[in-house]
């Protein structure tokens, strides 16, 4: 690049981005807006800001060594923004956020369901003065549902999500019991399906010249991620288990133990054992051969040699103990609801799966269908996708 001259512009360079939003998933919406070259123009609460400004240590020092009020969580999902602050409890801000919006080709907010309505920053409020604007809400648990107005956190999403069910140790294993991953992906998701919906919607109005109302929920981004699991769970009528580092549909896909310490082995099943014993000691390659044989003969997973040493105490055996408490990690009768109801919206063309779903939910909740039971039909509601009929006895 010559001396003076400017980088080139973003993809998104013109387009204005008004990030009502806080904490994680619609700031990380508004920062990726803003890498593609969006002006993103963040509106925080006077005097503290964003609640994630004080999510430290660490916090970003100045020039002289000294912390300031910048936490390294706020920075990690605002780079490249403006920032403002207005009080929207009152006349004026509320006046100054209707301009901004006005103005403005995107707004993005994280509200509970429908509250921005009382400061009159509601979709519908806002669309007079401005029919482009491309308005996403994010939430929970989505505008509509039966858990609408419930409070979502990504920990809480992970479990009823069921992420927490597939990921972590086996129950009977050195350390078995549900995991929520390292980061907050349900929140990180859901900010990355929020800017694909923005591109779109905005896509949509250079054709027509109209915005779009987005409804964004960390639930629904939650389902849809479980991806190969949700089909397995389909397919088999099987719920997916937590299976440590292993795969549920490759082998060898985990963790090795080496003379230097751990090694991974990542290969597309049916590649052949010679790919994978390539370089491999005797040991390791018959160990690695083991496996590819019993994955072939089970259909599933199998756990390798291990260093870990058994456990000293048992888990309670539920007969001696009383019933087993129920797994916290698995996703719960009123996510399956909330689910449905959102499917029933979302996809007005499968109607009946969306009943069935909140018919064995309610079904489960008023103690009709144990659990064992309710997993069992709930799996049935798969064979829809093929056209069956089910009937629910």
């Amino acid at each position: 690049m010559t001396q003076g001259s400017q980088p080139p512009a973003g993809a998104l360079a013109g387009v204005r981005v008004l990030d009502m939003s806080r904490v994680l998933a619609g700031p990380w919406c508004g920062q990726i807006l803003a890498d593609l070259g969006a002006e993103v123009i963040k509106v925080e609460r006077p005097g503290c800001g964003d609640d994630t400004r004080g999510w430290g240590p660490p916090y970003l020092k100045d020039a002289q060594g000294n912390e300031t009020h910048e936490s390294a969580y706020y920075l990690s999902a605002n780079r490249g923004k403006k920032s403002v602050t207005l009080d929207i409890a009152t006349a004026a801000g509320q006046e100054i956020a209707r301009r901004l919006a006005a103005q403005s080709d995107v707004l993005i907010e994280n509200y509970k369901a429908g509250d921005l309505t009382r400061y009159n920053l509601g979709y519908e409020q806002l669309r007079p003065l401005n029919p482009g604007l491309v308005y996403c809400s994010i939430t929970g648990f989505g505008q509509t549902g039966p858990m609408r107005n419930v409070a979502g956190y990504d920990f809480i999403i992970q479990a009823i999500g069921g992420l927490m069910s597939v990921t972590g140790q086996a129950d009977e294993r050195p350390g078995g019991e549900p995991l929520r991953v390292g980061v907050a992906v349900a929140d990180l998701s859901t900010g990355m399906y929020a800017t694909v919906a923005i591109l779109a919607a905005l896509f949509h109005r250079a054709r027509t010249g109209e915005g779009q109302y987005i409804d964004m929920a960390l639930l629904d981004t939650q389902v849809s991620m479980i991806a190969n699991m949700n089909m397995n769970y389909l397919i088999s009528g099987r719920a997916p288990r937590r299976i440590g580092n292993a795969h549920a549909n490759i082998v060898p896909y985990q963790v090795f133990d080496a003379a230097d310490g751990k090694v991974v082995l990542a290969v597309e099943s049916g590649s052949g054992d010679s790919i994978v014993t390539r370089g491999l000691k005797t040991e390791q390659a018959d160990q690695a051969r083991l496996l590819i044989h019993k994955r072939t003969r089970a259909g599933r997973p199998v756990t390798p040699k291990s260093t870990d040493k058994p456990r000293e105490a048992q888990r309670p055996n539920p007969s001696v103990n009383g019933p087993k408490p129920p797994d916290v990690s698995a996703p719960s009768a009123d996510a399956v609801a909330a689910a449905a109801a959102r499917l029933a919206i979302l996809n007005r063309d499968r109607l009946n799966e969306a009943d069935l779903l909140r018919k064995l939910a309610d079904l489960h909740r008023a103690g009709v269908l144990t659990d064992i039971e309710f997993e069992e039909k709930i799996a049935l509601v798969g064979r829809l996708v093929s056209g069956e009929t089910l009937v629910i006895s």
